[in-house]
């Protein structure tokens, strides 16, 4: 997350404030979960996501447009950034500190980064996760988080996403941090839990990017031969065959 003073400076620029209503969309859904969680933890009121995306509302046949539409900044933001905190463990040093304490680390990592076998991304040098992460359902890889998506692309039924963390022993009440690799995926299931009125949930900023960093911090060993829970679903069979919104 960047400093405060960048991000109030960003939303002026786009003449969002605490009052405006913002719909989040994008081609592939991670990034506008992720706007939607860094809007919230900044203090915007009014946030939604456009569920499935672009794809959905070409789906549709609603009107596209291919000019730019440039924002009229505003003077304030009408509070003070950030307004929920409470939504946002920063580095791997305050998640460690808050596992003391009874928080339960989430990974929203595809199975081969959970068991260690990639690291998921070039940059990022060390496989592996955080010492005592629970795999709470991700991607086929680490570029989507097919494990929260219908096959259509839009949001799962959140309830079936818990369901499946019962049998990991997760539940409503319990303090969890979720993370992935560099905080994107892991904004999708704490919006869920948002939505359904789970009290104590945030987002693991940092990720294991944060953690591996840290070679004073332990990491997860997972027993070979361990097999991956079953995401029970079908998100990738069934391809939409609305108007495509490539220009």
């Amino acid at each position: 997350m960047s400093d405060p003073s960048v991000i109030l400076a960003n939303l002026l620029k786009q003449g969002i404030t605490k009052d405006t209503t913002v719909i989040l969309y994008a081609e592939h859904p991670m990034p506008a979960f992720r706007v939607l969680w860094a809007l919230y933890w900044a203090g915007v009121e009014d946030i939604r996501i456009m569920n499935g995306g672009m794809e959905a509302w070409c789906h549709h046949k609603y009107p596209i447009e291919t000019k730019v539409n440039t924002p009229q900044p505003v003077s304030t933001f009408g509070t003070t950034i950030p307004s929920h905190p409470e939504v946002d463990i920063a580095t791997a040093r305050e998640a460690y500190e808050a596992q003391k304490h009874g928080t339960k680390l989430v990974s929203i990592r595809s199975w081969d980064e959970y068991v260690g076998n990639v690291s998921g991304y070039d940059y990022i040098p060390r496989a592996g996760e955080p010492a005592g992460a629970i795999w709470g359902f991700g991607g086929t890889d680490p570029n989507n988080s097919a494990a929260f998506y219908d096959p259509d692309g839009t949001l799962r039924n959140p309830y079936e996403i818990f369901n499946l963390w019962k049998g990991q022993g997760l539940h409503k009440g319990d303090s969890l941090a979720f993370y992935c690799g560099t905080g994107w995926g892991a904004a999708i299931p704490w919006l869920i839990t948002k939505m359904a009125g789970w009290p104590n949930t945030k987002v693991f900023d940092g990720g294991w990017n944060d953690w591996q960093m840290d070679m004073t911090l332990p990491v997860l060993h997972v027993a070979p031969g361990t097999k991956r829970p079953d995401m029970k679903n079908d998100y990738g069979a069934i391809q939409s065959s609305g108007t495509s919104c490539k220009f």
